[in-house]
């Protein structure tokens, strides 16, 4: 009808009126109570204007008419504007955009869905057409060829259960087993049917499990904290400094390119977030604490930290902020390994000042948009009282 110029305004002025309260007031009021709001701004009105409730119908009506004009001859403007752009409108098509791409032209954006194949109707004029894969990049920038190759799985295959392979056993040598255990069982596979003793009796009795050779995630290995026969000071300092190991495994893994080791970082955090493998998210603590606990190599490397810090700044926002805290102490794992760092940045004297603004400015964004505290002293370094009785 509408688009016949059939619709007669003067017979449809109710449903119209009708159609607009709905549209301007539903969010406030519940489906069934249009009726009842209707009234009650008869009645304000007629109190604030000390006119009767009738009269106030009536001038309702009139204003409902002409709001009911204005609403029709701007949705005939609209649908004839439709026709025309689709007539004579340009027509973007970008196909295989991946699901989840920022995509915007002008002031308009969308993430897209697996369904996208462009834009149409686009009006005469300059145009700017943007897109964004801004999430995810931030949190993969620094996965490179190199450290998928080195950390994936030889089976290529990533699984969020660690497969197992039990040890191979027959009837016969069960039998030779348990004879040669006196009844007791140990890895074999082997049961007596006796209770164990104790834990470790218990243990014994669990088959000997091995991760299934080629499906493991090739995480880099740890080096010690402080050097083949290093002195007792040297021994204290690496338990409070952890920049040997650090350095260390820079050398072992990362020796041409130090920010792999910020992709390893990334790795990890994606193989747990999304893949839910707890080995990754292991891993992943345990690299933030690496660069977290460091102090001679904040000095050293501080390009490798202020990327470090952009990497982190992404990953927070991927996870709720009790996400970390530990069950049994109630301590959140981030803010305590984070709160060794920005101490660190602050009293360290030698520190890069770029290095330092950028973090104490991402230790005060953290405070204020998680209420994260940063400040109060950790138990681990509280002094420790000594009964003497």
């Amino acid at each position: 009808m509408l688009e016949n110029r059939e619709l007669n305004i003067e017979g449809h002025v109710d449903y119209l009126k009708f159609t607009q309260c709905v549209f301007r007031f539903f969010s406030s009021f519940l489906k069934g109570s249009v009726l009842s709001y209707d009234k009650k701004y008869r009645d304000l009105q007629a109190a604030e204007e000390g006119t009767t409730a009738k009269q106030t119908t009536s001038n309702a009506e009139g204003h409902f008419y002409w709001e009911a004009k204005k609403f029709v001859d701007v949705l005939m403007l609209t649908i004839e504007r439709a026709q025309m752009l689709f007539r004579e409108g340009a027509t973007l098509i970008f196909l295989d955009v991946p699901q989840g791409t920022e995509f915007g032209i002008d002031y308009n954006s969308w993430t897209v869905c697996s369904e996208f194949k462009g834009v149409k109707m686009i009006p005469p004029g300059i145009h700017f057409i943007y897109y964004s894969y801004k999430k995810w990049v931030s949190l993969s920038n620094h996965i490179t060829p190199g450290v998928m190759n080195r950390l994936q799985p030889v089976t290529g295959k990533i699984c969020s259960v660690t497969e197992f392979i039990s040890e191979s056993s027959n009837t016969k040598s069960r039998k030779a087993a348990a004879a040669n255990s006196d009844g007791k069982t140990y890895k074999s596979g082997t049961f007596s049917g006796e209770e164990p003793s104790s834990d470790q009796d218990a243990e014994s009795k669990i088959p000997d499990m091995k991760t299934k050779p080629g499906t493991e995630i090739r995480f880099s290995l740890f080096p010690k904290r402080y050097k083949e026969n290093a002195t007792p000071a040297e021994i204290t300092h690496g338990g409070m400094d952890s920049s040997f190991q650090l350095d260390s495994m820079l050398s072992t893994y990362f020796t041409n390119v130090k920010t792999e080791l910020l992709g390893e970082i990334q790795f990890s955090f994606i193989c747990f977030l999304i893949g839910q493998v707890y080995d990754a998210f292991d891993q992943w603590k345990k690299l933030v604490h690496l660069m977290c606990s460091c102090v001679d190599a904040l000095k050293r490397h501080t390009d490798l930290y202020c990327d470090f810090i952009t990497v982190l700044h992404f990953q927070v926002y991927e996870i709720p902020e009790d996400f970390f805290v530990d069950i049994v102490s109630g301590n959140n794992f981030l803010t305590t390994t984070l709160q060794e760092f920005f101490a660190n940045l602050e009293n360290e004297i030698d520190v890069d000042k770029k290095l330092q603004k950028k973090g104490l400015k991402f230790r005060d964004h953290l405070t204020q948009k998680f209420k994260w505290d940063f400040t109060s002293e950790s138990d681990e370094y509280a002094p420790v009282v000594v009964n003497l009785d």
